[in-house]
Formats: C-alpha cells, structure tokens, sequence
C-alpha cells in the first residue's frame, strides 16, 4: 500500500483517482517547475513509478513495479537489434 500512500488513496481506488492523483501530485514536484532540486527530482520518479505500477491493472494486482530492464526485454521493439537501419535483426 506504499504506493497508494503516496497519492493518499485506499487500495480500492479507481484508475480516475490514481490518475487525479497522480497528476496533482506530479505537478507538485515536476522537474521542469524545480530545476536542478534533487529532492524534487526523486519524488517526481518516485511517483511515476508508483503510477505505472497502479495504473497498469495487471501490475496493480501483483503490486510489482516496472523496471527499466524489465520494459525493454518485454518489449517487441527490444527485440531487433539496429531494425530502424536496416540492419540485420537477432529477432524473428
């Protein structure tokens, strides 16, 4: 419920109000309203992260978070290598 707590919701919140509050709060702390603040800059992905994780419905129901690695291995577009070039791809 950690990230729930972030945008002050209950678990039982729907995608309007965790996106609502997502938004609000991502406005709060947005890097282009506080440059160079670390602080800031931190909470702000802290917040996408949690957004991701509870907007998706299938990683609300896990509760487990995206990474950047596991994005890109899940990803068709990951999957050839120097495609856009026309270069041979490793995928089929």
């Amino acid at each position: 419920t950690a990230f729930y707590d972030l945008f002050d919701l209950s678990p039982d919140a729907t995608s309007a109000q965790i996106k609502r509050a997502y938004y609000k709060r991502a406005r709060e702390c947005h890097p282009d309203k506080h440059p160079n603040d670390a602080v800031k800059e931190a909470e702000f992905k802290k917040l996408s992260q949690a957004y991701q994780t509870l907007f998706d419905e299938e990683r609300r129901a896990t509760g487990r978070p995206t990474s950047a690695a596991s994005r890109v291995s899940g990803s068709k577009a990951g999957s050839r290598v120097g495609s856009a070039r026309g270069e041979i791809g490793i995928g089929p």
